[in-house]
């Protein structure tokens, strides 16, 4: 399969494994990451569907007088003043769909961000929100995708609660999950991609990470 080609605004809502590689709507490659945040069921994989939770996220931009040179971050992240304003952001509501943005959410940004800091807040100037990912245990999901039919086949057990250990996992050959790094994104999704490179050029890969341990419990 060629390795250079690039291919934008392309809908995919299933990818099915083939000889030699995945079969992406017309495409075809070799190997897939797939990093579609809370919508996480393009392999039918019931445990990652599970693993992986939907939160939906509103943000505003405001006017502010107040002079801000640094980001806050806590119940809310709170930028650095720019050309007179500062983005505030971002609700938590679980979702696995888009919601509506509401007066109420932005509202609710102001009174958290409020309570951080003294901040001075004229006109709502811009209003986005966007559905990204997390997982159930709030640290990222990372690694190859696993392959839970043919695990299960090979230890029927596990279905009765019989504890596994990692070595004995079955995966998809060259298919891996990128994911759940929630609204901590734009600092632990780098930390993340820099693991998973080195991972991918043979390191070990951080087991807060792995994308295995929400699928595995090791014996006792």
């Amino acid at each position: 399969f060629p390795s250079h080609d690039i291919f934008g605004n392309c809908m995919v809502e299933k990818i099915s494994k083939v000889d030699g590689g995945y079969e992406i709507g017309s495409i075809m490659a070799k190997a897939v990451i797939i990093a579609t945040g809370a919508r996480c069921n393009l392999l039918a994989e019931e445990y990652s569907q599970k693993s992986v939770v939907g939160l939906w996220g509103q943000k505003i931009i405001v006017q502010s007088d107040t002079k801000l040179p640094k980001n806050v971050s806590g119940e809310v992240l709170i930028s650095a003043q720019k050309d007179g304003a500062v983005a505030i952001g971002a609700t938590y509501v679980r979702s696995k769909v888009d919601l509506p943005i509401t007066n109420e959410a932005s509202k609710e940004l102001i009174c958290e961000a409020q309570k951080m800091i003294s901040l001075s807040v004229g006109e709502v100037v811009d209003t986005k929100g966007g559905l990204r990912s997390t997982s159930i245990d709030h640290f990222p999901i990372v690694g190859k995708i696993i392959d839970s039919k043919r695990t299960i086949a090979n230890f029927p057990a596990v279905l009765h609660g019989r504890r596994l250990r990692k070595e004995r996992l079955s995966y998809f050959d060259n298919a891996y999950i990128f994911t759940g790094h929630t609204s901590k994104a734009f600092s632990a999704a780098f930390y993340s991609a820099k693991l998973f490179a080195e991972y991918l050029n043979g390191f070990v890969l951080s087991p807060e990470i792995d994308s295995g341990r929400l699928s595995y419990r090791d014996w006792e």
